[in-house]
Parts: structure tokens; C-alpha cells; sequence
């Protein structure tokens, strides 16, 4: 799937050190590497991918049946995805890369998680 990320994610990946795991492993990950205590909380309490209202729900779209039917997938389809926490409010900033074949001509990358959800309703999933 890396060859189908965005050219964006591939020109700040690595800069940034962004994560390109699994992304059941993020929230883990977020904890061990970030220092987040609202991540550290959601794993051990058995939760690693409960995430607020929106960003829930565009991962539970990209691994919809009616989409690419799971996470996996969505990533070895090109989606890339970042939490960044904020410290001491327990929330994220939430950014998607979309696959390059889907980024909008012009498009500014990352998109917030409302640009993502609105991008996912314009464009067929399935290919």
C-alpha cells in the first residue's frame, strides 16, 4: 500500500514520524512513544480503537463492508491516518492522508477528519 499513499504522506512520513503500523496498535503506540495517559487509559481498559464520535466514525466507514471491508485493507489500499494527542484535554487531532489516486486536485494533506468523512461521500470506495 505504500505505493498508493498520498505524495504527501510519503514527503512528511518520515520527517514527522508518523506511524505506519497496524492501526489497532496506534493508541498503544501513543502511549509508549507519545507520552498519552487518554491512550495509555483506552488500552488498558481493552478499548484501542474507541475514538471520539467523527473519527470513529470514518474508521468504522474505511472498514465497512461497503468500503474496503477492513483497516488493513483500507491501509494497503493507500489511507494513511495520525492522532496527534493533546496533552491534558484526553482528545486528538485527527489527520487522514487518502490514497493519491483520491486526493482532490489542490487539496491541502493532511485532511481533518470532517474534509475525510466529506471526501468518502464523493468518491466510490471499491474502486
Amino acid at each position: 500500500g505504500e505505493e498508493l499513499a498520498s505524495e504527501a504522506w510519503r514527503a512528511q512520513a518520515e520527517a514527522l514520524g508518523l506511524p505506519n503500523g497496524d492501526w489497532a496498535s496506534r493508541r498503544a503506540r501513543c502511549a509508549r512513544v507519545l507520552g498519552c495517559e487518554a491512550c495509555a487509559r483506552f488500552v488498558a481498559a481493552g478499548r484501542p480503537m474507541d475514538y471520539a464520535p467523527m473519527s470513529q466514525r470514518m474508521l468504522n466507514v474505511l472498514a465497512s463492508p461497503g468500503a474496503y471491508g477492513s483497516h488493513a485493507a483500507a491501509a494497503a489500499a493507500g489511507w494513511r491516518w495520525h492522532a496527534s494527542p493533546n496533552h491534558g484535554q484526553g482528545s486528538h487531532a485527527h489527520q487522514w492522508w487518502p490514497p493519491q489516486q483520491l486526493v482532490p486536485e489542490g487539496a491541502k494533506l493532511p485532511l481533518g477528519t470532517y474534509a475525510a468523512l466529506a471526501l468518502i461521500e464523493r468518491v466510490d470506495l471499491r474502486g
